[in-house]
Formats: C-alpha cells, sequence, structure tokens
C-alpha cells in the first residue's frame, strides 16, 4: 500500500472463523474509502488466518499482521504502532459496523476538532438475533473537555469504557505513552480513561453505528477468578493516574464510588456463579481482593460518600464483614 490514509482500523483476530467474513465485510464495505484495514492475527489457530489472506488477495488496503498470541491488548498495541492514519478505530472480529459509521465519526472529528469522537452501539444477541440499543446521553451540538469526559466516564455517566465505537487521534496514543495494558480483561477500561483525560475536546453521535455480538464464549461471558479482579483493577488504574496527575484528592468522592460499585458487581458475580461450580483457590484468593477493596475506604468515608448509594454502601459494608456470600445464597437459592 503506498498511499498514506486518513483512518486506521484496526482489528485483533484470534479465532473468529464463524465471525471473521462478517466483520470484513462490513469494514471493507464502508461508504469512506481512504483508510487502511490492519488486521492482527493473534496466534490463530483455527482457518481465520486463510480467511485474512482471502479477502488480502482482492484489498490492498487490508494489510495482515501476524504475532504469536499475546491477547487483545498486545494485538491492538501493534496494530498502534504500524498505524499510518491521522486517526484510528477499533473493530472487534466478532462485530461489524454500519456502512457509514467511518465516514460519520470522521466527518464530527474533522468539522469539530475534536480528538474523540463517541457513537452509539447496537448489542446484537447472536443466537436470538435480539438487538438492544444504546446511544451517548449527550447531545450532538454538546462537547466536553478531556477532563469532563473522564470525570462523567468514572462517575459512570453517559460514557462506556469501549474502545470500538470511537474514532481517536492516534496522536492521543503517541504524545500521552498510552497503551492498552497487555495481559489484561476489561482492558479498554483503564486505556479510555487514559485517552478521554488527554483529549482537548470530546464530542458525540447519537446514531447507533456499532454491532456489539454478543456470544456465549467470548472472554467478557465467561467467569474466571482473573476476570473478577480484572474488573476491579481497571478502576484502581484510574486512581493510579488520577495521582500521576495530582488531582486524586479533587475526584477521590468519585472514585471511591466507582470502585465500590464495580467491586460490588464483581463481589454478586463471584458469589452468584459460586453457588452452583467448586470454590477453587484461585475463586478464594479473588473473593479475598474483593474484601481487601471493600476495606480499603473507611466506615466513616464510604457512609459521608455524597457519590455513592445507600443500597451500594450497604454492599459494601456486607462484603467487608463478611456477610455478601449469605445474602446472595438467600436471594437466589
Amino acid at each position: 500500500m503506498d498511499f498514506k490514509p486518513k483512518i486506521s482500523i484496526i482489528i485483533p483476530v484470534y479465532n473468529v472463523e464463524e465471525y471473521l467474513k462478517r466483520c470484513l465485510d462490513s469494514v471493507l464495505g464502508q461508504s469512506f474509502k481512504d483508510i487502511e484495514i490492519i488486521a492482527v492475527n493473534d496466534g490463530s489457530t483455527d482457518s481465520s488466518r486463510e480467511i485474512l489472506k482471502f479477502y488480502s488477495e482482492d484489498h490492498d488496503n487490508l494489510v495482515i499482521i501476524d504475532q504469536q498470541n499475546g491477547g487483545l491488548s498486545d494485538a491492538r498495541n501493534h496494530g498502534l504502532k504500524v498505524a499510518q492514519g491521522k486517526y484510528v478505530m477499533f473493530v472487534d472480529s466478532d462485530d461489524f459496523i454500519v456502512t457509514d459509521m467511518v465516514e460519520k465519526l470522521y466527518n464530527k472529528a474533522e468539522k469539530d476538532c475534536c480528538d474523540m469522537v463517541i457513537c452509539g452501539l447496537i448489542r446484537y444477541y447472536q443466537d436470538t438475533g435480539k438487538e438492544e440499543i444504546e446511544v451517548p446521553l449527550f447531545q450532538e451540538d454538546q462537547f466536553l473537555t478531556g477532563s469532563e469526559a473522564a470525570e462523567h466516564y468514572l462517575a459512570d455517566k453517559g460514557i462506556n469504557g469501549y474502545a470500538w465505537n470511537k474514532i481517536y487521534k492516534k496522536t492521543l496514543f503517541q504524545d500521552n505513552n498510552i497503551e492498552y495494558p497487555k495481559g489484561m480483561l476489561y482492558e479498554d477500561s483503564p486505556t479510555t480513561f487514559k485517552l478521554l483525560w488527554n483529549s482537548n475536546r470530546v464530542s458525540f453521535l447519537k446514531e447507533p453505528m456499532y454491532y456489539y455480538v454478543q456470544r456465549g464464549d467470548s472472554i467478557t461471558k465467561v467467569v474466571k477468578p482473573k476476570a473478577i479482579t480484572d474488573f476491579v483493577k481497571g478502576v484502581e488504574d484510574m486512581g493510579v493516574y488520577l495521582k500521576q496527575k495530582g488531582i486524586f484528592e479533587e475526584l477521590k468522592d468519585v472514585y471511591m464510588a466507582a470502585m465500590i460499585s464495580r467491586n460490588n458487581i464483581a463481589a454478586t458475580t463471584l458469589y452468584t456463579y459460586l453457588m452452583d461450580h467448586e470454590e477453587t483457590e484461585e475463586f478464594s484468593y479473588a473473593e479475598k481482593k474483593l474484601i481487601d477493596v471493600a476495606n480499603s475506604f473507611t466506615i466513616r468515608e464510604v457512609l459521608w460518600s455524597k457519590c455513592i448509594s445507600t443500597k451500594e454502601k450497604l454492599k459494601c459494608l456486607y462484603l467487608r464483614k463478611g456477610l455478601f456470600k449469605a445474602l446472595i445464597r438467600i436471594k437466589y437459592r
């Protein structure tokens, strides 16, 4: 490929032969043509590599990168290193996008001089075909500074942490040394926070244009001890970043609310799963980590917080006292 594209679309690929053609068709069929597509084959053992090769024969703008299996973050980071576009986007290889998604996000970013634009999404349930639409709460003529957007995200107010329903200026990654954390599940959570924080301007498109495919065997649907702890670690990493920036105390209450809320979700998932499964040493370790997080704040801090609901406060206190598991068993028995 001898041209410099305006947009680089990075697709990490790992053992998705059943879904990959649909994904590639949606990206290669975009109305906006000034793009390069970087497919990072992350050590696939099925026919995914052959499918990529077949498509690349007819599409000069499809670049295939082969690497040993390093996970989703490693694949995205590899793609970022070779991306030539002014902007970058991500598409997961089991998902797909509407025909004019790239065009609309690019035009919005250029028109409004934004470092990041966020659009709506469709949760698509593979088994049933059911669709659920999720759109940004902010209006299309509304702009946020990076710090405003990051705080809204941390407070779970209208901005999600997904990597893929967004367009970014590539310099956001380059100028701020931002990468996806290798080996971490829910890796886009702390990374999106950093990208938002370092943006000069963030804007929104209400239209849902990204199909987020829900399938039972995906890494976000399987309950594993690491998934439990990484779900919470994402918020911990945001706290570390706020401390590095010297503004942790200013946002401590918002951070504490986010941490307790996510910790409570993780505890509910853990204890519900263990009702029907054996409690291994790894799950016991995950439980201890969650209890440690609940105890990392004083009871006074939790009870006096204006950002934490009464329900979440009670859950945190139950977890501290070792009562959360019993409550889950009573609720679901």
